[in-house]
């Protein structure tokens, strides 16, 4: 959980607004920094800096064309997950 690594993906997913796929893989990865419940200070105190971008890319984030509406619905959910955990940081 290196904070370089986290924001690679962050930056991967803002560099990939025209690939839904890519900003979707992006996210899968993204999304175990924020859900992770012992995350290092360094992770935190990124998160927190940049909370209003990252709510913005989680919410604008739409599903790769072609998915399922399985894979829809697990999107949805993770993306609700992330943000409630944003509002819960300090």
């Amino acid at each position: 959980t290196r904070p370089e690594f986290m924001k690679k993906h962050m930056v991967l997913m803002l560099a990939t607004r025209n690939s839904a796929r890519l900003q979707h893989e992006a996210f899968q990865t993204f999304k175990l920094f924020v859900a992770n419940p012992n995350k290092p200070k360094l992770i935190v105190a990124y998160l927190v800096r940049n909370r209003r971008i990252l709510e913005n890319l989680v919410q604008n984030l739409q599903a790769p064309a072609g998915a399922s509406d399985q894979e829809v619905d697990v999107l949805r959910q993770d993306c609700s997950a992330l943000l409630r955990r944003f509002a819960q940081l300090p």
